[in-house]
């Protein structure tokens, strides 16, 4: 329809580069972002702060040019601001998406429709992993649940898990990606049903019939 001189092959191998061109600058960006997170919690330490209490400062917080004593009171003061505006802001209920002033009003939650990723069926145990380290999870021929994943999470590969589930994510997303590569049985973007499903111990995985069943 466009006249573009290019063929089917052309087609599927420009997509193909621009997928892995993209998965691979993802992983360097979050390779270098990993990294400076964790010197900004060391120096946090330094001025005993938590990790939790440095989460809570900004950009333009970190780079203030100020001496060791002043720029601890600062952030002291910043910290407990912000820390004090998130229990209010826990309080407020929104919607996912918001089309209009009227969705403030009355607040309706749409039916997500996961990503299933391969044709293949499993029942496995279920292990929650959005809150632990790697070395704390036993994952081999379990069903994985995560909130959200991204190249720094890689690692769940490694470890023969049974599936996978997320909560956030789309068709394109980096996890729907790498479990297409490993041939995983993934349901990616679950939504609200993710909370449900974290109080199961075990369940049934069917990506070809697009079904997660409660065992």
């Amino acid at each position: 329809n466009h006249s573009l001189e290019i063929n089917s092959h052309d087609l599927f191998d420009f997509i193909k580069t621009s997928i892995e061109s993209r998965e691979l600058s993802k992983f360097e960006f979050t390779k270098s972002l990993s990294d400076a997170i964790e010197l900004i919690a060391q120096a946090g330490k330094i001025l005993k702060f938590s990790t939790q209490q440095m989460s809570q400062l900004g950009v333009d917080d970190l780079f203030e040019p100020e001496d060791e004593s002043s720029i601890k009171k600062k952030w002291e003061s910043k910290i407990k601001e912000r820390l004090q505006n998130r229990k209010i802001n826990d309080q407020l209920i929104l919607p996912p998406l918001i089309f209009s002033e009227e969705d403030f009003d009355v607040i309706t939650y749409y039916s997500p429709r996961p990503n299933f990723i391969t044709q293949k069926k499993i029942e496995a145990e279920v292990i929650d992993i959005s809150d632990k380290k790697e070395n704390s999870t036993l994952l081999k021929g379990r069903i994985v649940l995560l909130e959200s994943g991204d190249p720094g999470f890689d690692w769940i590969f490694t470890k023969s898990p049974a599936g996978l589930i997320t909560k956030y994510g789309g068709v394109a997303s980096h996890m729907s990606i790498r479990a297409a590569e490993f041939g995983l049985p993934a349901a990616i973007g679950c939504g609200e049903i993710f909370d449900k499903l974290k109080t199961c111990n075990y369940l049934t995985l069917d990506c070809k019939s697009k079904k997660i069943i409660h065992n």
